[in-house]
């Protein structure tokens, strides 16, 4: 009956267009422990891969960090064992993440899927340049999120950065961060701080 198709194709059309966009998405990223992505159709944990709002104790809320496992596919014991890029579309975090960030950006073709989804959502990395960016690709599109190396922290309303990605732990010797953290602990400290 062609009524019928003609109604289904007309409900497709209206769905897809009330397929949220990435800044619907990424614009309101809630706090620790963020969205729950999954991969190969089970949940992974915000030490596998992670999203979360920044710091509102520091004025950040509105940047997403992206923590993920490294090597791609496994959860993180420590930062080293992790990679962190951050969508910071206002630039409320100083130094050069906000000029990085591409929120039209065009796919390479040497990009592959890494496997993870948030509803629509997946993750993306180019051999090129997956020292520098990861790709968030949508519906809508891609973005290309910078890689914030060393890891961009929060400490006493001020920005920190960890000293090195090499070391199996960091030291912070004040302000919101525990003495001695990993990245199983990295979200945590960022999100759930007391202000100063």
């Amino acid at each position: 009956m062609p009524t019928r198709h003609v109604l289904w194709a007309v409900l497709a059309l209206l769905l897809a267009g009330c397929t949220p966009s990435l800044g619907a998405v990424f614009d309101a990223t809630p706090a620790y422990p963020g969205y729950t992505w999954t991969r190969d159709g089970r949940s992974v944990k915000p030490e596998e891969l992670g999203t979360i709002a920044g710091p509102g104790h520091c004025g950040w809320e509105s940047a997403t960090f992206l923590t993920i496992g490294w090597p791609v596919g496994t959860p993180s014991n420590s930062s080293a064992q992790a990679r962190q890029y951050i969508r910071d579309p206002r630039g409320v975090i100083r130094g050069s993440l906000h000029d990085r960030l591409d929120l039209n950006a065009k796919l390479p073709g040497d990009a592959r899927p890494t496997g993870y989804t948030y509803n629509s959502v997946q993750i993306y990395l180019s051999p090129a340049d997956q020292e520098e960016a990861i790709y968030v690709v949508g519906s809508g599109g891609s973005e290309r999120w910078p890689r914030s190396d060393p890891m961009t922290l929060c400490e006493s309303g001020e920005a920190s950065t960890m000293p090195s990605y090499r070391g199996s732990t960091t030291t912070a010797t004040s302000g919101c961060l525990p003495a001695t953290y990993s990245t199983s602990s990295l979200a945590r400290p960022l999100l759930r701080a007391k202000s100063s």
